[in-house]
């Protein structure tokens, strides 16, 4: 008796119960391997992409906008704050390190980030070909915006006004690639990294045309900074440069702090928020609130899936049970030939076996196909979630999670098939 001719052919007797089954199973593995992947990957890039970064100031509005705009860089800034309160607060004898950071030109849709070579080291970023910036107008790529964009060493470029690609608002000053960072998985990678000064020269001619106004997606133009450069205190601190007080006016988007201890991140966020006109927001905090929030559409959707799932099982249940119903003559003469009841279960196990493989095929299919269109649709700031590889516990979960339904189908339809009463069975059949 080949078990597993009998049961292939039982699924080949109702092709249309075995075609629901393997598509509802498949959907249902799909969803739940797409959200697990989905979570792990949002879960692994909030915390990551908070690198070391301990504390943002910037100027007053939501505390959440500050942090996606000067953290992730997917996000219009607040404002601007000026150079000289950002100086006084990286001198603060607590202040391990102050990066400053001013954008509000972009190329082809990729942000230009003017600050200094702390702000690599934050990312822990490092080079793949080139050097650092040296000097002004020169730039430093992200591996994304090289790879997408088609840059290489030495190439030329000119910037576009505001945080969205245009062609009308075009700097005449070209911009030139002397790096290209290795890839990291974090916002680095789709940023255009400059000095301070760049983005100045950029603006420069702002300050000689106060009239003209431009758009930049909704915050201030006023862009600039002079010194950037950090230097360390004799205490061990960093702090940024002095300025010259004919640039005491310029401007930067915001100020990314560390600290020497903990008591003094605290201390410090609650004392800018209450005592000057400036605002602070802790990374963490704010971006576990937004993870709170977003968290609430996954498990929505996670929901759906388990739905889908228990139907599914149910639906292989019945399947299953009115087959062994139905073949309960063919089944019970399989017994008086000397089948054992192992062996009737078997071939249960066999088409439960052939429908999850299936199945396990079309989810996997389905989630390239989707992985796929998603990757030629969605901007770059998406794909990191999405490219960040699911654990082995995390699929070992979503495998146990299928399995239960599709064990409790064959322990429900093997339960006539095990109480089988051949002599009963004999007797009602004459």
């Amino acid at each position: 008796m080949n078990i597993w001719k009998l049961g292939i052919k039982n699924l080949r007797h109702k092709p249309l119960y075995t075609t629901l089954n393997v598509f509802s199973f498949g959907i249902s593995i799909a969803l739940l391997v797409g959200l697990q992947q989905l979570k792990s990957g949002t879960d692994y890039q909030l915390q990551h992409s908070l690198s070391d970064i301990e504390l943002v100031v910037g100027a007053k509005g939501s505390p959440l906008q500050l942090i996606l705009a000067s953290v992730l860089h997917i996000d219009n800034p607040t404002g601007n704050i000026a150079l000289e309160d950002a100086q006084r607060i990286g001198e603060h004898p607590m202040v391990k390190t102050a990066v400053p950071i001013a954008y509000g030109d972009n190329y082809k849709g990729y942000r230009i980030v003017g600050t200094n070579v702390e702000f690599v080291k934050l990312y822990n970023a490092e080079l793949q070909l080139g050097q650092y910036v040296t000097a002004s107008m020169q730039v430093v790529l992200g591996s994304s915006v090289a790879k997408k964009l088609n840059l290489k060493l030495g190439d030329t470029f000119k910037s576009a006004h505001g945080l969205v690609d245009n062609e009308v608002e075009v700097h005449e000053k070209p911009l030139r690639v002397v790096g290209i960072l290795k890839p990291t998985q974090q916002p680095i990678d789709r940023l255009i990294i400059t000095q301070l000064e760049t983005v100045w020269e950029l603006h420069e001619h702002e300050a000689s045309e106060p009239h003209k106004q431009h758009q930049d997606g909704g915050h201030k133009d006023a862009l600039a900074a002079h010194n950037n450069t950090l230097h360390g205190h004799e205490d061990g601190h960093q702090k940024l440069q002095p300025t010259k007080s004919a640039h005491s006016e310029k401007q930067i988007t915001a100020l990314l702090l560390r600290f020497k201890n903990m008591a003094a991140l605290l201390r410090y966020n609650r004392h800018i928020n209450t005592k000057t006109n400036l605002q602070a927001a802790i990374p963490k905090y704010e971006l576990d609130k937004l993870h709170r929030f977003t968290g609430f559409g996954l498990q929505s959707i996670g929901a759906i899936a388990y739905l889908v799932l228990v139907i599914s099982g149910i639906s292989m249940a019945i399947h299953l049970y009115k087959m062994v119903e139905e073949q309960r003559f063919d089944l019970m003469l399989m017994r008086t030939y000397g089948a054992t009841p192992l062996q009737l279960v078997t071939i249960l196990i066999v088409e439960v076996a052939c429908i999850a493989s299936a199945s396990l095929v079309l989810a996997c299919l389905a989630l390239c196909i989707g992985y796929y269109i998603l990757l030629d649709n969605i901007a770059d700031i998406y794909v990191p979630f999405l490219a960040f590889p699911m654990q082995i516990a995390d699929i070992i979960q979503v495998l146990f999670t299928v399995s239960v339904p599709l064990i409790l189908a064959v322990a429900i339809a093997a339960y006539p098939i095990l109480k089988m009463n051949i002599p009963k069975l004999l007797y009602h059949e004459k």
